[in-house]
C-alpha cells in the first residue's frame, strides 16, 4: 500500500490492510487517497476529516500520523499491552 499513492484505495481495502498488520506494523496512504477517503487534506489541526481518520484508525487498532514532507499518512498498529 505504501507505494500506491492515488491507487484508488477504499475504506474496505484500507481496513483490510490495517486488520492484517501485526503489533507495531505500519501502512501508509498518499494524500490523494486520504482526500478521497476522508474528504479533505490532512492537517495538523483537528478538523472533521482529521477526527474521522483518527476514529477509523482507532477502530482498526491503529494510530495515525501525517508526514507532510512525504505527503503520506502513516497508520501504525498499536502494540499489545504486556500481561503479567
Amino acid at each position: 500500500m505504501a507505494g500506491n499513492s492515488g491507487a484508488g484505495h477504499t475504506h474496505k481495502s484500507l481496513a483490510d490492510t490495517l486488520g492484517a498488520l501485526g503489533p507495531g506494523g505500519t501502512a501508509a496512504i498518499g494524500f490523494n487517497d486520504y482526500v478521497r477517503l476522508f474528504g479533505a487534506q490532512p492537517t495538523g489541526e483537528q478538523l472533521e476529516s482529521q477526527r474521522e481518520a483518527d476514529r477509523f484508525a482507532a477502530l482498526h487498532g491503529c494510530e495515525h500520523r501525517v508526514d507532510h514532507a512525504a505527503k503520506r499518512v502513516w497508520f501504525t498498529k498499536k502494540k499489545l499491552a504486556a500481561t503479567q
